[in-house]
This record gives C-alpha cells, sequence and structure tokens, in this order.
C-alpha cells in the first residue's frame, strides 16, 4: 500500500494565486485549466462531463484547505461551542462554509435552481464576524451570495457541504486526530462530484510514511472521470503550492485485499475494539481479518481512507434511536471512494440514494464501504445478522 508517496510526487508543483478565481463557464473556451486536476476545457452550457464543476470545487476545497490550516491553533476560531442538537461547532466550521458558499456563487454554479444544502445554520452567526478570516482565500471575483434561501427550490441538481465533518477531531488538540471538508454536487439522487479536504492528513495515524511533505490532502472526483489527489503544501493564502496525479478504477491506489481474512478492517474508535459487540464482528463468526485500525472522528475520514488504500471496508453500523443519516456526512465520501474503484452500498445492497434535503434514509440504516472485491459477502453476512433479510 506504499503508493500514496510517490502518487503525490510531482516534478513541476503549481502555486495558486490566492487572488485568482476559477474561470467562469465562458472562459473555459479561450484557455485551457491550469487548476490542480486533470480536467480539460468544458465549453459554454451545461455538461455531463462535469469539467467546470469539477475544476471549481477542487479550487474551492484547496482553498477551504488552506482556511482551515490558518485557523488550526487559533483559540478563537477553534473554541467550539454546543448546536441546538449539542453536537459542537466552531468559527471555523462557519468560515469555510461562507468561503465555500461565496466562491460557488462566483463562479455561477450556485442558484436558485442549484442550491446548497450545507450543515451550519447562519441563524446561529453573524456572518461579517467571520469576513476577516475568510476573505485572504477568496477568489478575485466572489459575492457573498448565501445559499440559505435557496435550499427549498426544486431542481435536479443541488450541492451539500460538510465545512468540518469531524469537529470534535479538530478542537480535541490531539494532532493524530481526522478531520474532513466535504462538498459534493447531487443529480436524481447520486452525487456525480465529491470532493474531500483532509487538512491534517500528514498527523493521521493511518497516513503513511513520507507524507509529512505535504500540509495537506484533497481528493476530488467526478462521475466517469477517477479519483484525483491533490497535495496541498503551506497554511497560508499564498503558500497553497499543488501536485496531482490521478487514480482510476483500475490504479492500485485501492487495497487490493481479496478475502476478509486479508483485509484491513476499519472501525470507529468509539468501538474501541473488533468484539462481539459489533455486528460485522459477529456477522463473519469468530473469522478475523489481518488487521483491525480505529479512526476518528467523522464519516468522512473513513471514506478517505477507504479509497486512499489505507483500509479495506469500513461499516456504519445502525445506531438505536437514529432513523436518518446526514447527507454532508456521506456524499462527497461515496463519489470519492465510487470513482476510485470502491463499492458503497446501503446494509441490503442497494446503492444509496440522497433525497433532496439534509437527511437519507438507507436499508438497515447504515452504510458499508469496501474495495468492492468482498463487497457482496459483507452485505450478506450483515443483513443476515441484523435480521435484514
Amino acid at each position: 500500500m506504499a503508493v500514496l508517496p510517490s502518487a503525490l510526487r510531482g516534478e513541476n508543483p503549481r502555486r495558486l494565486d490566492n487572488r485568482s478565481r476559477p474561470p467562469r463557464r465562458r472562459d473555459w473556451d479561450r484557455r485551457s485549466s491550469k487548476r490542480a486536476t486533470t480536467c480539460a476545457p468544458a465549453r459554454l452550457g451545461r455538461r455531463e462531463d462535469l469539467v467546470y464543476e469539477l475544476a471549481v470545487a477542487t479550487e474551492v476545497v484547496v482553498r477551504a484547505v488552506g482556511l482551515c490550516q490558518s485557523i488550526a491553533g487559533d483559540a478563537d476560531a477553534m473554541a467550539a461551542f454546543a448546536k441546538e442538537d449539542l453536537t459542537p461547532v466552531t468559527v471555523a466550521d462557519y468560515a469555510i462554509q461562507a468561503l465555500v458558499e461565496d466562491e460557488l456563487s462566483a463562479a455561477g454554479l450556485l442558484t436558485r435552481e442549484v442550491p446548497l444544502v450545507a450543515e451550519e445554520s447562519w441563524s446561529q452567526f453573524d456572518r461579517d464576524s467571520v469576513r476577516d478570516l475568510v476573505d485572504p482565500f477568496r477568489g478575485a471575483a466572489a459575492s457573498a451570495g448565501s445559499s440559505l434561501e435557496a435550499q427549498a427550490a426544486g431542481g435536479d441538481r443541488w450541492w451539500v457541504l460538510d465545512p468540518i465533518d469531524g469537529t470534535r477531531g479538530f478542537v480535541s488538540g490531539d494532532e493524530t486526530d481526522m478531520y474532513t471538508i466535504g462538498l459534493a454536487l447531487i443529480q436524481d439522487g447520486a452525487p456525480i462530484v465529491g470532493v474531500l479536504g483532509l487538512p491534517n492528513y500528514p498527523n493521521w495515524d493511518l497516513a503513511e510514511e513520507g507524507t509529512q511533505q505535504h500540509g495537506g490532502l484533497v481528493l476530488t472526483s467526478a462521475r466517469g472521470r477517477g479519483t484525483t489527489l491533490v497535495g496541498v503544501g503551506g497554511c497560508g493564502a499564498a503558500d497553497m503550492a499543488s501536485t496531482s496525479s490521478s487514480i482510476s478504477s483500475s490504479s492500485s491506489v485501492l487495497d487490493g485485499s481479496a478475502t476478509f481474512e486479508d483485509a484491513t478492517v476499519l472501525v470507529s474508535r468509539s468501538q474501541a475494539s473488533f468484539c462481539a459487540k459489533v455486528p460485522l464482528a459477529r456477522a463473519f463468526a469468530g473469522r478475523r481479518p489481518r488487521q483491525v485500525v480505529t479512526a476518528c472522528c467523522g464519516s468522512l475520514c473513513k471514506y478517505a481512507a477507504v479509497a486512499l488504500g489505507l483500509a479495506s471496508c469500513y461499516v456504519e453500523h445502525p445506531v438505536e434511536g437514529k432513523d436518518a443519516l446526514r447527507t454532508w456526512d456521506h456524499a462527497a465520501g461515496v463519489s470519492t471512494v465510487l470513482e476510485a474503484g470502491g463499492k458503497v452500498t446501503d446494509l441490503v445492497g442497494n446503492d444509496l440514494v440522497f433525497e433532496r434535503g439534509e437527511s437519507f434514509t438507507p436499508g438497515g440504516l447504515g452504510v458499508v464501504c469496501s474495495n468492492g472485491v468482498f463487497h457482496d459477502e459483507i452485505v450478506s453476512r450483515l443483513s443476515k445478522e441484523l435480521g435484514l433479510r
């Protein structure tokens, strides 16, 4: 699995000018992309090749990673307070959300017909209070167009954002805790663009040796275009140098384990160990994987771990009292894993369907994410163990 360092090794790192902006659609007729992606130019109008959407989403998340890195260590920005549902939120969450909203609006990709559904509500926070944090990371033509009024709009496309998935990890003070920025474009219930930003990836316990030279990592994907790794260097707006290397569904980045016994199984740190309390362990009736690794915090970091080949599979088990899952915790990760060549389904083997809004209801109220090789066996055993079949 020692592929990530070489995948991120580039001969000509490209510096992103912090005052540049993603070209508007009309610009792509006249010049090629110089963004940190493998995309080719697109022409005016909505196209299913998703080149423009992918390029904009990638640069937006690269900027958001830089913003998050610049905030890390700032006691005021990292101070957590409880939302109405008692989950933590920070100034950093709101700053990243403001940046993404403004950049998508400036690029013409956020409208009443194509809205953004995001985790944080501006009704709980003063937008102007994060302006000083956000301004250095904006594109030149960004406009302050909030998406909140657009959330109820119709249409078959919509964006979904988790500005920091794993806020507990962000504020914990433990540098090995994971947190992730997730942005996805959904069409007809399926993610067609997904971008994951990993601001502190080099510090992950799961990260491979040799990645410490990179200040962060972005995984960017679009339907039919594979998943691309973008290494983000530095932590300031003027220091975001990037290199990229394409991963296709035929590449060796995904873990290649062919059986459960050969697999690296990822479990949440809260589960502590692979024991009888874990449904997946009971489902395999005493059979043991080659390795069990734990991760915290949030769901999106687990998708990233599978896409990067750091784990063979991850199961989000149903939680008592929970009748739905949050779309922003999954959509970008699903796109990333699928385009890397993996597989993601609910607990009865169906594709995940993201209904318009903040929640979705997968079969069995859980998710199986894997390299795809022994995915069907996991689903079969789990669904039987949980009485779903």
